[in-house]
């Protein structure tokens, strides 16, 4: 879903709408109400946004915490406790981050530099599957250049769902929005 309305008009609320849907129904696999571990829901969003806790804020104003659950910000000390081994996962090729942490949280947020720096340990499978039932990119114009490495990282992800919110999905031209048709849908635009 690209979801593509002005600044202001609740794309936020909208999303956490339904990902609270999702969870309630039991929509995807492994992301139901009971005890995990959990295919989680991966919210990327700018750093701002993550260092203000702004959807973690949305959550805590407009839902039950039942519902969402315990959130995991993946960014600071948080990102550095869950390492699990010093380096860079571009250079060494394997993932660096403890999944069995990540998957106790029904709801991870993380900032798209943290997706690009860590892209194994985002991008892994279990049971032929992605570890993420659903991920939320928020500003996605920032993975507009198809040729970027934040937008080969979230075009790696592969989620069973994903939902794009941009108040500007074309910013300079038409390929803006290819790119982000492209990792909302591999190959719909060609």
């Amino acid at each position: 879903v690209l979801l593509a309305d002005e600044m202001g008009l609740g794309k936020t609320l909208e999303i956490l709408t339904c990902m609270a849907w999702a969870i309630e129904r039991g929509t995807f696999k492994g992301l139901d109400t009971g005890t995990g571990p959990y295919r989680p829901i991966l919210i990327v969003a700018p750093l701002m946004l993550v260092e203000n806790e702004t959807w973690q804020s949305d959550m805590a104003k407009f839902f039950d915490q039942e519902i969402f659950g315990s959130v995991l910000t993946l960014h600071g000390t948080n990102l550095q406790s869950l390492r699990l081994a010093r380096g860079r996962e571009t250079e060494i090729g394997k993932p660096l981050l403890d999944l069995e942490t990540i998957q106790r949280h029904r709801v991870v947020v993380t900032n798209y530099e943290t997706i690009t720096n860590f892209q194994h340990s985002f991008a892994q499978v279990r049971d032929g599957r992605s570890i993420w039932s659903m991920v939320i990119t928020d500003e996605a114009q920032e993975f507009k250049n198809p040729q970027s490495r934040i937008s080969h990282a979230i075009k790696a992800l592969h989620p069973d769902f994903h939902i794009a919110s941009t108040g500007t999905p074309v910013e300079n031209r038409l390929l803006d929005i290819w790119t982000l048709f492209d990792a909302l849908q591999p190959s719909l635009l060609g």
